[in-house]
C-alpha cells in the first residue's frame, strides 16, 4: 500500500493525490494558493496520482505539518467548487442571462 504522505527528510514532505478523486486542475489551483506560504512545490505526476513535493525554506516559520493540513483542507474546498460549477452551471448561465437580458435590448 502506498503512504499518501512521506517524510523525505526534515524539512521536505511528498503527498500523493489520487487523480480519481480530485481533478488536476484543482490539485494546480491548489499549489498556486499555497505558492506564497514559504515553501517550494514541485509536482510529479505518476500514473493516476501526482506527487506534491513541500520542501520548507529556511525563512519558513510555518510548521510543515500545519502547512500540509491547510493544503488539503483547500484541496478538498477546491474540489467541492470545481464539482459544484459542473453540476450548476447551466443553471448559473441562465440566471445570469435573464438579470442581463434587458441590458441587452
Amino acid at each position: 500500500m502506498i503512504s499518501i504522505i512521506k517524510k523525505i527528510t526534515e524539512n521536505e514532505v511528498a503527498l500523493t493525490i489520487d487523480t480519481n478523486l480530485y481533478h488536476r486542475e484543482v490539485i494546480t489551483i491548489s499549489c498556486n494558493n499555497f505558492i506564497s506560504s514559504g515553501c517550494v512545490f514541485m509536482k510529479e505526476i505518476v500514473a493516476d496520482k501526482i506527487i506534491v513535493h513541500f520542501s520548507k525554506a529556511e525563512s519558513c516559520l510555518v510548521d510543515l505539518n500545519i502547512l500540509i493540513s491547510s493544503f488539503c483542507k483547500d484541496l478538498l474546498e477546491q474540489q467541492m467548487k470545481f464539482d459544484a460549477e459542473s453540476i450548476y452551471h447551466n443553471i448559473r448561465e441562465r440566471i445570469v442571462n435573464k438579470a442581463f437580458a434587458n441590458i441587452d435590448e
